[in-house]
């Protein structure tokens, strides 16, 4: 695929539908000539991600989320973004676990936003017009 590419797939909030969504981004990514590495980090993040947005955005609920994928056509990065319409729920207000804790002396949760953060280059969350945005930038250099 030649020049700038944007694509999006919406699916229902239910777990079961992780694999689909890293199957689809996988075929777009192999499409456009991404490297195997990439492709590895986006399952990853993909995986907390919509987990927690089955979790937290829609707790006693099912509803949808929308992945985009946005690819300049030099493929020099990727910028993903999942959008619902969820309870208002923020991944990065919360303060990072300190990993120098041993696990039985650190309060739960927060280590899969934290390997989300390491694994991309920027995640932003944003709140507009009753959706959940977070979106994600990794550069491919």
């Amino acid at each position: 695929m030649n020049g700038n590419v944007t694509v999006e797939l919406t699916v229902e909030s239910r777990l079961e539908n992780v694999e689909l969504l890293t199957d689809w981004i996988n075929t777009v990514l192999d499409g456009c000539d991404y490297p195997r590495k990439i492709q590895t980090k986006m399952d990853v993040v993909i995986d907390e991600l919509f987990s927690n947005i089955v979790y937290y955005a829609y707790p006693d609920t099912v509803g949808d989320t929308t992945v985009r994928l946005q690819m300049p056509a030099d493929r020099s990065g990727l910028t993903m973004t999942f959008i619902d319409s969820g309870e208002e729920y923020n991944p990065l207000f919360f303060e990072d676990p300190d990993i120098t804790l041993s696990a039985d002396d650190r309060s739960l949760g927060g280590l899969g936003i934290l390997i989300v953060k390491s694994l991309m280059d920027d995640v932003r969350y944003e709140r507009r017009d009753n959706q959940n945005l977070l979106t994600l930038y990794k550069s491919t250099a």
